[in-house]
């Protein structure tokens, strides 16, 4: 448990609604929950209603932690589409990032299942050689 609050710099840069719109998909990379499904209501006659689960695009290597590191965090291969549990789930293993604990933030993603393969891509494309080596 981190001791210290965490202090996030920056200024928010939203992502481009081209490349959000892009990034976009039916499951959550994470937890594999479907964004919309189809259930048929109790005690009804045969009446579907949609449930609806919100879709967040969200950074694999945090945008305020790419921006510090003179990185572009809007890349496509940095951006990955998640339902809102895992995306704050997520944060507390963003928190050991901001502490310095780049081997906290790996273990954290394995530990909330998170596509390590994505991960070591974004690592791989932004020349992370440490974290690299710890998604395998």
């Amino acid at each position: 448990m981190l001791k210290s609050k965490v202090e996030r710099k920056g200024d928010f840069t939203p992502i481009p609604a081209g490349i959000r719109k892009r990034i976009k998909a039916e499951y959550c990379a994470c937890c594999g929950k479907a964004y919309v499904v189809r259930t048929l209501l109790p005690y009804s006659n045969r009446q579907f209603v949609e449930v609806k689960t919100k879709h967040v695009a969200e950074h694999i290597f945090p945008r305020r932690w790419c921006v510090e590191q003179m990185l572009d965090p809007h890349k496509l291969w940095n951006l990955a589409s998640v339902c809102v549990n895992c995306h704050g789930k997520k944060k507390h293993a963003e928190d050991r990032l901001w502490h310095g604990d780049t081997f906290g933030f790996i273990q954290g993603l394995k530990q909330m299942s998170y596509p390590m393969e994505l991960v070591r891509y974004a690592a791989e494309k932004y020349g992370l050689k440490e974290i690299f080596s710890w998604t395998l």
